[in-house]
């Protein structure tokens, strides 16, 4: 696994990943394991898009086979967003690594990712 240095990358794109979230994790984002690029994840926003239920969310960096949890069960409230990253909360990816998601209901929560692809 190479561990790209960002003082001598040649490039850097900005990319932006969607997820309709559902009761099964899901990669929001991931940076595969031979992509010889480091991702820097900017934000994650969760929006709960029903007009009057609360859902919950979890989400969690991977790295191989291990999670941590960056955010765990967190009530969303109805027409709300809930930031689980920002510029504050800046993660990098590896190559391997991603940034999963999970509900507690299908069809309520959508979430938006900002990263930057540096190669």
């Amino acid at each position: 696994m190479a561990n790209t240095n960002i003082l001598t990358s040649t490039s850097v794109f900005g990319k932006t990943a969607t997820l309709n979230v559902t009761t099964t994790m899901a990669n929001v984002v991931a940076n595969l394991g031979n992509s010889s690029k480091l991702f820097k994840v900017n934000s994650l926003y969760i929006s709960n898009l029903n007009a009057a239920n609360v859902a919950n969310v979890s989400v969690a960096f991977n790295r191989g086979s291990t999670a941590t949890y960056l955010a765990r069960f967190i009530d969303v409230p109805n027409k709300s967003t809930f930031t689980a990253i920002d510029k504050n909360t800046i993660i990098f990816l590896e190559e391997g690594d991603t940034i999963q998601v999970v509900g507690n209901t299908t069809g309520d929560l959508q979430a938006v990712c900002s990263y930057e692809e540096v190669a």
